[in-house]
């Protein structure tokens, strides 16, 4: 058993409620499933997650908010909670959209995020450069001239600043060429191998996410339609 008591919960009367119970599985601290491990949510159909932007916090940037139900993380309620307080507890998220900075250097984007300390920092972007050497070269450059490569590599990169224990991913491979999408899926394997830290994947490239999550759960239109082991997809 995982020291790191996990439970996300999420009860709303609407077609997303199996998307919610899928999350709740898939991250739930318990004999079924372990936590340390990389999980995809793949969608059949463009889906958008509300409950990850939920659980993360960034459902009140939309100005909505959690009305029925709750979101608890290691026994404590985060829901409707700014994302700054929430990522101080261990949950962060890499967004679809508006990944960095564009405006900042490399260097300055990894330097914004919250960081639990100024120590803790520093070693967070040591690792980020050796995780993500090509970021190490450009650190310097103005991530608005980032490829749309190096632009994901940059907010894995800050998100991994924040010292995250639940990292959510969100569209990895959105607009990325299948090279890229298979470097970027292979270094979220040996970050989280480094790190020990659970990730969830939602994502539509189901072959990519598959190749490298240890369970999956497939949704379509908001509803979980199979679940499993994901090693038996890979062969």
């Amino acid at each position: 058993m995982s020291d790191i008591q996990a439970q996300l919960s999420v009860l709303k009367q609407t077609a997303d409620a199996e998307v919610v119970n899928a999350i709740h599985r898939l991250i739930e601290d318990g004999e079924d499933h372990e936590l340390n491990r990389v999980n995809v949510l793949d969608f059949s159909r463009q889906h958008n997650l509300d409950e990850e932007r939920a659980i993360s916090g960034f459902l009140g940037i939309d100005d909505a908010r959690v009305t029925d139900g709750s979101v608890t993380f290691k026994g404590r309620r985060i829901e409707n909670r700014p994302p700054h307080e929430i990522t101080r507890l261990g949950v962060v998220l890499v967004p679809e959209r508006d990944k960095v900075f564009p405006n900042l250097t490399v260097a300055e984007n990894l330097a914004a995020p919250f960081a639990p300390s100024a120590q803790g920092r520093s070693a967070s972007e040591e690792f980020v450069y050796h995780s993500f050497p090509r970021l190490a070269d450009l650190r310097r450059r103005t991530a608005g001239l980032l490829s749309g490569g190096e632009r994901q590599m940059l907010a894995l990169g800050s998100a991994l600043v924040c010292r995250p224990e639940l990292l959510l991913v969100d569209e990895l491979s959105l607009g990325l060429a299948p090279a890229i999408v298979e470097e970027l899926m292979a270094r979220l394997v040996q970050i989280r191998r480094d790190l020990g830290l659970t990730m969830v994947l939602v994502e539509q490239n189901a072959a990519a996410a598959l190749a490298v999550a240890d369970y999956g759960y497939v949704l379509e239109n908001g509803r979980c339609v199979l679940d499993g082991d994901s090693a038996p997809a890979r062969t």
